[in-house]
């Protein structure tokens, strides 16, 4: 009996890391008036990237910190993928704080502000009509002494093991049908 009930906790507990989903979470911060930002993705515990980016010279430097394995498969065979994922994904809570504003010009920095805050609006509004619990949170601050444009996100996903093995599975049989074309 003490046997019967290790193997169906074993059998439970696999049974439960493939299906229970997992979250990945995105964050960065960007600093539009001195043209630099800050990124990272993490799933779960695990930092799989971090990176900065600087505009400078005229030109767009990405430094990561932590190289990602490049893809092994064809550009077809990844698009598939990533449209089958996007399928499976459920985008739990969307955080955006946003600081900006132009020195001595209160009214410009109104309409900054706004404009930042319809866009958000219009994004959320889009996204609670195809993902039920999401929740957003915004915090859109005008700065009125100072020339700042400043945004900071934090976007968390989640996923199952199961969802992410179906996708690849659903994509070699699309890549498959497209090459027996």
């Amino acid at each position: 009996m003490k046997n019967i009930l290790i193997v169906f906790f074993i059998f439970f507990f696999i049974i439960t890391i493939i299906v229970f989903p997992f979250k990945i979470r995105l964050m960065g911060h960007f600093n539009l008036m001195k043209l630099i930002g800050f990124y990272s993705l993490k799933i779960m515990f695990l930092r799989l990237l971090t990176g900065r980016i600087v505009f400078k010279d005229g030109k767009i430097n990405i430094e990561n910190s932590v190289n990602i394995v490049e893809d092994g498969f064809n550009s077809e065979f990844s698009k598939q993928f990533i449209n089958e994922i996007l399928k499976r994904i459920d985008i739990e809570k969307i955080e955006v704080y946003f600081t900006g504003g132009i020195t001595n010009n209160s009214f410009s920095s109104a309409i900054i502000c706004g404009s930042v805050s319809s866009i958000v609006q219009s994004i959320y509004s889009y996204l609670s009509q195809k993902f039920y619990k999401i929740k957003l949170y915004e915090d859109i601050d005008p700065t009125f002494n100072e020339n700042n444009l400043e945004i900071t996100f934090d976007i968390v996903i989640s996923i199952s093991l199961i969802a992410i093995v179906i996708s690849v599975f659903s994509a070699f049989i699309k890549q498959k049908k497209e090459i027996n074309k």
